[in-house]
Formats: C-alpha cells, structure tokens, sequence
C-alpha cells in the first residue's frame, strides 16, 4: 500500500510530495545581489537614496537596517548629497557556502563614482548571512 498525500487548492486536487529541508531552501544570488544594488547604489538625491534602501531593506533582516543607521550617522549618504556624487555598484559575482546554516556569503563587486575624491571606487568584497526562518514560507525573490 502506498500513502499518498493530497491537496485541494482552489477547486483542483494536487498530489503533495516529501523533499527534505535542503532540497527546498536552494540558495540563489538573485536577492543577494539585487540588495547589494538596491543599497550601495546612490544618487545625490536624498528621496532616491530613501527609495532605493527601501527596496533594499525589504531583501534583508534588520542587521541591513542596523547598517543604515551607522552610515547615515556617520554621514555617508550626506557626502554623497553634498558633494553631488553618484555612486553605481555592479556585482562581479556571489559564493556561498551551504554547508552550515546559516549560508555565509561573500559578494564581490565594483564601485563606480561619478565624482569626488573623498570617496575612492574600487572592489568591494561584502559578506553576510542567508537566513532561512523556521516556518516562513519563501517567496519568488527567494527569501
């Protein structure tokens, strides 16, 4: 005899299947780079550089929003304003290591300025975590 589990979505029956936790929570650059983008590139617009890190902050945990608040502190995005700089990061490439969860990564990309000496252009490498939540259902931008 074999068991089988069913659904009804919507009026239609679907047939479920059992995968195992590591099957489903495949990790995909796509939402670690769209941050990266989202977050580090600036406009010298303060309205653009608050929709931009919107759209970021929705891709990331509240460590990415802890982040924010040091640079605006520090007066990042206000050299940025001030010195009418437009700062562009192109992401290079994204390693992570599946191994242990939570997935450490490493995002590699270039920094483009259109002016200022004060801030200098270059490779970034930037690292983090992916966080899988216990119970949280992901969604089509992967988390």
């Amino acid at each position: 005899m074999q068991e089988r589990v069913y659904v009804l979505s919507n009026g239609k029956i679907l047939e479920a299947f059992a995968s195992s936790r590591k099957e489903i929570s495949r990790w995909k650059p796509g939402p670690c780079k769209n941050f990266h983008y989202w977050f580090f590139t600036l406009d010298p617009d303060d309205k653009l550089i608050r929709e931009n890190i919107t759209k970021a902050l929705y891709l990331a945990d509240v460590s990415a929003k802890r982040q924010y608040d040091n640079l605006e502190e520090k007066g990042y995005y206000a050299q940025i304003i001030s010195g009418n700089v437009s700062q562009t990061i192109k992401v290079d490439s994204v390693r992570v290591d599946t191994g242990n969860h939570p997935y450490g990564f490493r995002c590699y990309a270039r920094r483009s300025l259109s002016e200022g000496p004060a801030l200098s252009p270059g490779a970034w490498s930037l690292k983090g975590y992916y966080v899988i939540y216990p119970g949280v259902i992901t969604t089509r931008t992967g988390f």
